[in-house]
């Protein structure tokens, strides 16, 4: 503003008027505010009694700063004022106004300059906020995607221990299978001996019909032995499906579910045993040739 108003009266030519009006120079002082400016070369060299040119620094923070060449600060009005009265005052106004021009300048470029500094700040700014907005969303999706794989992961869990579980129930039937194998070995055994015995018989008969006694002796072993076998395993096939309803109505937890199972099973061995005795081919031809020979 003070810029402009020194423009405006130098232009507007008021400065001549005033001096007419009071007469001379030193009332000049009371009608200019205080004013700190470099000084024109021709001031210079009329003033009696020249001054250090004060040294004006770029506005920092909004302040002014007036750095002289010298230790001492410069009056607020320049010397040649009142000692040279000759001097024409639009010169140096003149003068001073071409200084505050170049200083505008410069403070007009240094503020374009921090303008375009404050442009890239900002630019830079903005991209790093989208850079944080995508970061973000990469952390939520990364989120996402740890809460889906550890939901699998328990799945997989889970289903592992079911297929431990049915392996040992597995097992547990094969070593009973085992088991009913060798029994079955000695229904085979017996079932060869009872083959000896009919063969010898036959043999026997042959022979001479008084070993029909004894063909008949041999005969109501063998059926004393086959009866045995089937009680015993009646007997097991009984208590096997004695266990399976005792243990159906015991809690639906998870150790008696896997015990009626192994009940169930157990069940299924017995009949299977019973069946074997029950269902021997080779005690249909005994019975068949006993019955020839109680009919002859």
């Amino acid at each position: 503003m003070y810029i402009n108003t020194l423009f405006n009266v130098s232009k507007s030519r008021y400065i001549p008027q005033m001096i007419e009006s009071t007469g001379s120079g030193a009332a000049l002082k009371t009608a200019l505010p205080p004013l700190t400016y470099f000084q024109c070369p021709t001031t210079a060299a009329i003033s009696s009694r020249s001054r250090p040119i004060p040294k004006f620094l770029p506005d920092v923070g909004g302040s002014r700063e007036i750095m002289p060449h010298s230790s001492k600060v410069a009056d607020p009005l320049p010397a040649s004022w009142p000692s040279a009265p000759n001097q024409k005052l639009p010169t140096r106004v003149r003068c001073d106004q071409t200084t505050w021009r170049m200083r505008f300048m410069e403070q007009a470029h240094a503020l374009q300059s921090k303008s375009t500094q404050l442009g890239k700040a900002r630019l830079i700014i903005t991209k790093l906020t989208s850079t944080i907005v995508g970061l973000r969303a990469r952390v939520d999706d990364s989120a996402t995607s740890a809460d889906r794989i550890t939901a699998i992961y328990h799945e997989l869990s889970r289903r592992q221990r079911i297929l431990i579980e049915t392996l040992e129930i597995s097992r547990l039937r094969i070593a009973r299978l085992k088991k009913s194998d060798r029994a079955k070995d000695k229904v085979q055994q017996r079932n060869m001996v009872l083959k000896m015995l009919l063969n010898n018989a036959r043999q026997q008969v042959k022979e001479n019909d008084d070993s029909e006694a004894h063909t008949l002796k041999e005969a109501l072993a063998a059926a004393m032995g086959r009866i045995r076998d089937l009680e015993d395993a009646g007997k097991e096939l009984s208590d096997a499906l004695t266990r399976q309803d005792e243990g159906s109505n015991a809690s639906d937890d998870e150790d008696e579910s896997t015990k009626s199972r192994d009940l169930g099973f157990n069940v299924a061995v017995a009949e299977v045993q019973f069946k074997e005795i029950l269902e021997d081919d080779h005690f249909e031809e005994l019975k068949t040739l006993w019955g020839d020979i109680l009919r002859e």
